[in-house]
């Protein structure tokens, strides 16, 4: 082949891909599928020919003809995590194990943090009930992105069942800690601290730990929730709760322009609170401020200042 025959070989390669690209986006996969074939017949080791013919196969239901063209696509191009992940998926329809984890262990060897194949190789365990199951869907959640209205449309069933295990998980082994902390510690148990480490090794919760941003002051307890027994005025604060609400609803409505943003940082705010920084989502109407009484807000919120006067 001459270089000329060569640039317009590669040039109607180039037209075809964009030309299948626009079939698949649009729904049209059949169409891409007569393109895809196109281009395999002027280049049988081209890629994007070779997924797509392996997908449109796969698409169909017949995974035995798809495996075929994806093991070629990965012959092709063997550091291709997306053309991996499709063979996965078609050795699985073809319940051939060996080779779905073979696809997965070639792109977590690639990228050990890819949470598309942590999900699957989460998947494969399950369904072989593997004990591996649950670090696998951890890592995966643990890689994907944190809220789940980020998570990715063709990823999201599977890391919402990752999740409903991984939680299943927690809670049996907090039960059966529980069960047994129960049984050896007697009375001891009673403060709920025993509980409260059963809850923390079976990650259903966090320890509480000082975490002061300025002064920290050794030695003192980190305790979750205090005792409310031990302070005589909680009782008569929680009675006023009602007229609170309705004074916080007031101040609302008659001075809504004064509620200040509680995050008001000046200069380069801390990355940990770049998002509420100076933001009316978690917005304060001060009654004392640095210690200096605010009287106008004061006078709007009588009941308010009556019950915090009876607080030690």
């Amino acid at each position: 082949m001459t270089t000329e025959e060569l640039t317009r070989a590669i040039d109607r390669l180039d037209e075809l891909d964009r030309a299948a690209a626009q079939a698949l986006n649009a729904g049209r996969l059949e169409d891409a599928e007569r393109v895809w074939a196109k281009m395999h017949a002027i280049a049988p080791r081209n890629r994007n020919a070779l997924w797509g013919l392996g997908y449109a196969a796969l698409q169909r239901g017949d995974a035995v003809r798809a495996r075929a063209f994806l093991q070629a696509a990965r012959e092709a191009a063997p550091h291709d995590k997306i053309v991996l992940m499709t063979l996965a998926k078609a050795c699985r329809n073809c319940k051939d194990p060996n080779g779905e984890v073979a696809a997965i262990s070639a792109v977590l060897a690639l990228d050990p943090k890819y949470f598309p194949a942590l999900l699957a190789k989460g998947a494969l365990l399950e369904r072989h009930k593997h004990a591996d199951a649950i670090p696998a869907y951890v890592a995966a959640l643990d890689a994907a992105p944190a809220s789940p209205e980020h998570w990715p449309d063709d990823c999201r069933d599977l890391l919402h069942r990752a999740k409903a295990a991984v939680d299943r998980h927690k809670t049996a082994l907090f039960n059966a800690l529980s069960e047994n902390i129960a049984r050896i510690s007697g009375d001891d148990a009673s403060d709920g601290r025993w509980r409260e480490a059963a809850s923390i090794m079976s990650k259903l919760s966090k320890p509480y730990n000082a975490e002061p941003h300025r002064l920290y002051v050794p030695r003192m307890p980190a305790k979750p929730f205090h005792d409310p027994a031990q302070f005589s005025w909680v009782k008569a604060l929680e009675a006023k709760t009602g007229v609170i609400r309705d004074e916080l609803m007031r101040a609302l409505q008659t001075k809504g322009q004064d509620f200040v943003p509680y995050v008001n940082l000046g200069g380069a705010s801390s990355e940990e609170w770049r998002e509420l920084n100076r933001s009316t989502r978690w917005s304060v109407f001060y009654l004392w401020m640095a210690g200096a009484r605010d009287e106008e807000n004061l006078a709007l919120c009588p009941e308010t200042a009556k019950a915090l006067e009876q607080v030690d």
